[in-house]
This record gives structure tokens, sequence and C-alpha cells, in this order.
């Protein structure tokens, strides 16, 4: 298919693997970061019950790490979490090990406090790293919207080349029908033509025959025989010009066939320009001369040239004037406006209220758009 290339269907095949991956890798960074930050602040929990003994450091922090991971519900769909808290001298916090989860070691408040102090004292690190795991909800969930979103490109880029080749066809057909009814009246006038052709044809043989009972008839006169010898060969020769003059128009409208039905036919731009400027701006009108100038300007000036002409369709109060070129008493005044620099632009008011383009053109056009605008004020 002309508009559904190959290396829009590789796109879409190779960039949900990809962009499951980096995201992936963007949230396993993110989450890390802001949970670790997270736990840092509420792990140690209330440092005063910690001071009294009414509670161990290891046992509020395995509390505070335990309510705050099980009150974030993302971590359920698929994050795995492995926390390390020790002190800097190599005391494991957290995780509590199984006899002092369940037996526990120190029971009076004071030697509590005292052990909680020491630790506290002694400074704390904490170790976190999250992993995504790849055989869970959050991951599938991901992987899935990537391969969704390729399938709605891949189908919609599908229904857009579908579209574009209908438009094509159905521009195809119709100068392929333009051109056949071309191609019917070229042939009609070709056959036109051969008949005509055939009609000297038998006109020279008729001729040739007449030629011969006169040269019968003349042998007894031989000098009138011969006169009418090179009456005869005159009217054969005229003929035969007749009939070359035909095989050359014939010729020439063969050639004339074949270029119709290899060249399309071009409207001039000028034309579709004015059709177009009169269409869209239906406060303007344009001279030819303005038409021309404009189709002159490069493709960059002509962007430009079009946005004052549409200013002065709007709002002709809003477009700048640098100077009027002709105002003297009794004749029209044309002002002057610029536009990409380099370019100059010519209007007037009519006096039915319209205003006419008068001129278009550059810097280096600008004293023949003037004698231009001279010799038409002077004929107006």
């Amino acid at each position: 298919m002309k508009y559904f290339p190959f290396r829009i269907l590789i796109l879409c095949v190779l960039l949900p693997p990809i962009l499951y991956v980096l995201t992936m890798q963007g949230m396993e960074y993110y989450f890390q970061d802001h949970y670790s930050k997270e736990i840092r602040n509420v792990y140690l929990g209330n440092t005063q019950s910690l001071l009294e003994g009414t509670i161990s450091l290891k046992s509020s922090v395995a509390g505070n790490i335990r309510r705050y991971l099980d009150s974030k519900a993302l971590l359920s769909w698929g994050m795995k979490v492995d926390i390390l808290v020790t002190t800097k001298s190599g005391i494991l916090i957290y995780p509590m090990g199984f006899e002092e989860s369940v037996f526990g070691v120190i029971t009076d408040p004071i030697e509590r406090a005292h052990e909680n102090y020491q630790l506290l004292n002694d400074g704390l690190v904490i170790e976190f790293a999250l992993k995504i795991e790849q055989l869970s909800f959050l991951s599938y969930s991901f992987l899935l919207f990537y391969l969704l979103l390729s399938i709605v490109f891949l189908t919609l880029f599908y229904r857009s080349g579908i579209h574009k080749e209908r438009l094509l066809d159905l521009e195809s057909k119709h100068e392929i029908s333009r051109l056949e009814n071309m191609e019917k009246s070229f042939q009609k006038t070709l056959k036109n033509l051969e008949m005509d052709k055939k009609a000297l044809v038998n006109k020279h043989e008729i001729l040739l025959t007449e030629l011969y009972k006169e040269q019968k008839k003349a042998s007894s006169n031989e000098e009138e025989m011969i006169n009418e010898i090179v009456a005869l060969e005159s009217k054969i020769s005229l003929n035969l010009s007749k009939q070359a003059e035909q095989d050359l128009e014939i010729i020439s409208l063969k050639e004339d066939l074949s270029k119709f039905e290899k060249n399309k036919p071009k409207v001039k731009s000028s034309d579709s320009t004015v059709k177009r400027f009169s269409a869209i701006y239906k406060n303007l009108s344009f001279h030819e001369k303005a038409v021309t100038g404009y189709h002159d300007l490069p493709e960059n000036m002509k962007i430009k040239a079009e946005e004052v002409i549409n200013q002065l369709d709007r709002d002709s109060a809003m477009v700048p004037v640098k100077r009027k070129v002709f105002g003297k008493k009794g004749r029209e005044t044309v002002l002057e406006v610029l536009f990409a620099y380099r370019g100059r632009l010519y209007y007037r008011r009519l006096k039915d209220g319209k205003i006419e383009i008068v001129a278009i053109g550059t810097k280096n056009d600008q004293e023949r758009d003037l004698d231009f605008l001279d010799r038409l004020e002077k004929i107006n």
C-alpha cells in the first residue's frame, strides 16, 4: 500500500516494548525516590515514647514501616519493596529477627529506654530498594496500554491511507474519462480526414482515367494532345499537393492526439489565483498588474503579501501605510504598504467603497510600479 509504508509497521511493533521498558524504569526510579523520602520521615515515629521506654526502637520502626506500606495500595499491584534499617555500627533494626519479634528481649521500661537511646545515639542507616515485578498487574497494565495505543495508531494510519487512495483513484478516473472524451473527438476528426483522403484518391483516379481517354482522343492532333496532357498533369500535381497537405495534417493531428493522451492540460496559475482571491476576499478587487506581480514574488514573500491582503479585507484601518504615492488635486490617492521588508503593495479606494489592489512588487520593481501607477492615474 502506497500510503502505509513498512517503516510505520516496524515502528508500531518496536515502540510498545521500548516504551514499556522505559516506563518501568522511570516508575521504579520515581517511586523509589518518593517512597524512600516518605519512609525516612515516618519510620521513627514518636521519639518521646522511645526515650520513655514504652516501646522498643525495633518494634516502633517495624510498626511504622508496616503501617506505611499497608497505606500504599499501589504497592499491592506489583511493586516489591526491600527495606533495611541498621545502626552505623551494624546492629539490625528492621526487619526484626524471629526471636525479637515473638518473644521480645527487654521488658523493663528503663532498660528499654536506655537501649533505645544507645541505638539512636549510634545513628540509624536506612536502605530502600523498589522493583516492579514483571508478572504483575501494574506491568501488564502498561504493556497492554502501549499495545492498544500502537493498534489504534496503526488503525488510524491505515484508514487515512485508504482514504487517500480512494481520492487518488477518483481523480484518476475523472482524468481518464476526460482524456477518453478528447480521444473520441480526435478520432472523429481523424476519421473525417481519412474520408477526405479517400475522396481525393478517387478523384485522382477519375482524373487519370480522363487523362487516358483524352490521350486516345488526342492521337489525331499531337499539339492539342500535348496541351491537354500538360493541363491534366497540372491538375494531377495540384491534387497530389493537396493529398500531401492532407497527409501532413493527418500526421500533425496524430501527434497532437498523442500529446493530449500523454500530457494533462494545465490551468493558468493566474486564473486560479484570481478565482481564489475573488472567493476569499469579498471586499477587495485585484488589478491584473497586482496578480502578475504577486506571481513573480518568491514563496516566502507571497505569504507576507497575503497577510496584508487579508488585513485589508477585514479592516483596512489596521494596516500601517508607509506613504501616499499620489494625492494631487483631482486624482485618486494610492497608498503604499510594506511587507517582508522589501515587498511593496499599492492600493486605492474605489467609489463603491471597495478597495482595489493596484500593484504588488518588490523594491527592485518600485520604479516600474510607480510609472504604472502614474499612467493608471492619468488614464482614469
